[in-house]
């Protein structure tokens, strides 16, 4: 997700999308809407670790240090 996302703010927008079109895909293909708890438990916690984990990805990576180069100086 780091790498599709990019953006700390986003990961949670994204894996709540993405695991959105995995419910719909459920349902279309089983035909029914999943009524297990253990189904929705399950599905709550991947949310949950996923967000945290690519947020923690993309944080960091938005956390480096900007190189500054020391060329040159231009005086304006």
């Amino acid at each position: 997700m780091w790498a599709v996302v990019g953006r700390t703010k986003q990961c949670l927008d994204f894996a709540a999308t993405i695991h959105g079109v995995h419910f719909f895909a459920c349902w279309y293909c089983f035909g029914y809407i999943p009524v297990t708890f253990w189904w929705w438990v399950t599905n709550l916690v991947c949310v949950a670790l996923t967000t945290v984990m690519s947020e923690y990805l993309c944080m960091r990576s938005e956390m480096k240090a900007i190189p500054v180069g020391m060329g040159p100086k231009v005086d304006l």
